[in-house]
């Protein structure tokens, strides 16, 4: 299950960067970084938000991804990887899916959640046209 200091790390990973040049880049203390990344600490304030994800260079979606991890419980790994693998994903989809009950068969892997991801982007579209 990934929450907001997950998503916070692995977005940081995924740049090859370390808590310290994170902090240089961001403006934000690396030991204040590394508290919500190791759970110890709740989410940043929006501002410093703002300045990790100018500094993680995060493109809409993903700052509304690690934005709705902050509030959430955490989520499915393959749901957030299926957010990384499929940039066209919405964020509200994103929403939607981490809050679904399923009955059935839930998606396991990130292909189905993208194909889940999918079709609630569809719904989602639907609804706002009316």
């Amino acid at each position: 299950m990934i929450n907001f200091g997950d998503a916070l790390r692995l977005f940081r990973e995924e740049r090859a960067l370390s808590l310290r040049e994170l902090g240089t880049l961001s403006g934000v203390n690396f030991a204040y970084i590394q508290r919500p990344e190791s759970n110890d600490k709740t989410a940043p304030s929006d501002e410093k938000i703002d300045d990790l994800c100018g500094a993680l260079k995060l493109t809409p979606q993903r700052k509304g991804v690690l934005r709705a991890l902050m509030t959430m419980p955490a989520v499915p790994d393959a749901l957030f990887d299926a957010m990384r693998q499929h940039p066209a994903a919405t964020v509200d989809a994103f929403i939607v899916a981490a809050k679904v009950s399923f009955r059935g068969n839930r998606p396991v892997t990130p292909q189905d959640w993208i194909a889940h991801l999918d079709m609630l982007d569809i719904d989602v579209l639907k609804k706002r046209d009316k």
